[in-house]
């Protein structure tokens, strides 16, 4: 199966090591991985996971980290990190029957029995695949929270760091060990990328 394909059952990607956490070094640089469970937003659609990354220069001088140097790598392919301005947010909305008095019938479930007026919101989760309106007030709220958590690329000053979330597009059931890559470059931007590797698995 293609690493492109997509798996929308909520998954959590997390690193191999204990805790949930891992870091690794390489020629100045040092590059931690957390799983996001606890910094997941809720206007992420399951079709999404992420990284929460951070990047820190512990050498003298300065290095680059873009957003296309970062990936997943498994045996059958590769996903790429993704923008976060590209991912559609979901929405929560009220449920059918707005008065507890309410003739209407709101299911909020499969499977979830019937129930009289206003009980919950309902969170509408859209397709990845398709295009998504963001002029209403609750779709760019949404996009804005996803934004803000998110890892911004750049250059990273001696001592100073970068961090947020990387998104990703949900690996595959049948894919539990892929390779974190986070590609870094030296002095400019248009400079050749070394790799700094970090282990991790999906936990469901």
């Amino acid at each position: 199966m293609s690493l492109a394909a997509l798996h929308c059952t909520p998954l959590e990607l997390v690193p191999l090591r204990a805790g949930d956490a891992a870091s690794a070094r390489d020629d100045g640089v040092e590059v931690r991985a957390d799983g996001d469970g606890a910094r997941r937003a809720w206007s992420v659609p399951s079709a999404y996971t992420a990284l929460y990354l951070s990047v820190r220069n512990i050498g003298p001088s300065p290095v680059f980290v873009q957003l296309d140097d970062i990936e997943l790598r498994a045996e059958s392919g590769v996903l790429r990190a993704i923008a976060p301005d590209s991912i559609p947010p979901r929405r929560r909305v009220a449920s059918l029957g707005m008065d507890p008095a309410s003739p209407f019938i709101a299911l909020q479930s499969p499977g979830a029995p019937a129930r009289l007026g206003r009980t919950e919101s309902v969170v509408l989760e859209p397709s990845p695949s398709s295009p998504v309106a963001r002029s209403d007030r609750l779709s760019r709220a949404g996009a804005r929270e996803i934004a803000a958590a998110a890892f911004v690329s750049g250059r990273i000053a001696g001592g100073q760091a970068r961090e947020g979330l990387v998104y990703f597009r949900q690996p595959p059931a049948d894919v539990k060990a892929l390779l974190l890559r986070v590609g870094v470059r030296r002095h400019s931007i248009g400079a050749d990328a070394r790799f700094v590797e970090i282990a991790c698995t999906v936990r469901g």
